[in-house]
């Protein structure tokens, strides 16, 4: 069963905008049965939840913080005052990061 879509948009030209993912839901409500701790299921509900504008500003310090070469995450979450599990969230939702081994580098 296919829950959700995710495709790449091209912007109109004349605009000067950038490719954007969509999504796109089959199902206005479905029920997931997982085995987790309530507080690392808040963690990730809050990260998914933050809106765009507060996303970004929050990407944009990791961004300036970890530099061109990249920092350990565990250096990075504890600089953030966040949990492994918010600061993998965060680099999950994120087009601009990912982990190569125990280190956060930007995208190339």
């Amino acid at each position: 069963i296919k829950l959700a879509e995710t495709k790449w948009t091209m912007p109109d030209q004349n605009t000067g905008g950038k490719p954007q993912k969509m999504y796109k839901a089959y199902y206005s409500t479905f029920n997931i049965n997982i085995s987790c701790p309530i507080t690392e299921m808040s963690e990730v509900f809050t990260i998914a939840s933050l809106n765009d504008k507060e996303f970004a500003e929050l990407e944009e310090q990791i961004a300036h913080f970890i530099g061109d070469e990249g920092k350990f995450s565990s250096v990075v979450a504890e600089h953030f005052n966040l949990s492994n599990l918010s600061l993998k969230s965060i680099i999950k939702r994120s087009n601009n990061f990912v982990y190569k081994g125990m280190k956060i580098e930007k995208k190339k």
